[in-house]
């Protein structure tokens, strides 16, 4: 008789650990997939950063040239009218 209660005891706290196990399982599989879901966005907007920062850069680059540009325009224009205003 006490052998069959001990028996059930046992039987009992080995289904409820393994039910905690199963559940445990469960939640290190969802954590799993939240952190793939996470390492995606990640990758994401570092690849949108670095298109928005290469963007800024050919923009920058290209005012750079369009400063230079204007600056020998104005240069040579003022060179041009220091020639007039000797002869």
């Amino acid at each position: 008789m006490t052998t069959t209660i001990v028996l059930a005891i046992i039987s009992v706290l080995l289904s409820m650990i393994a039910y905690f196990l199963k559940s445990l399982h469960l939640d290190f599989k969802k954590m799993e997939e939240d952190m793939e879901e996470l390492k995606v966005g990640s990758r994401l907007i570092r690849s949108e950063t670095r298109s928005a920062h290469d963007l800024l850069a050919q923009q920058t680059r290209f005012l750079e040239q369009r400063v230079e540009h204007l600056e020998q325009v104005s240069i040579s224009k003022d060179k041009r009218q220091r020639i007039k205003a000797a002869t």
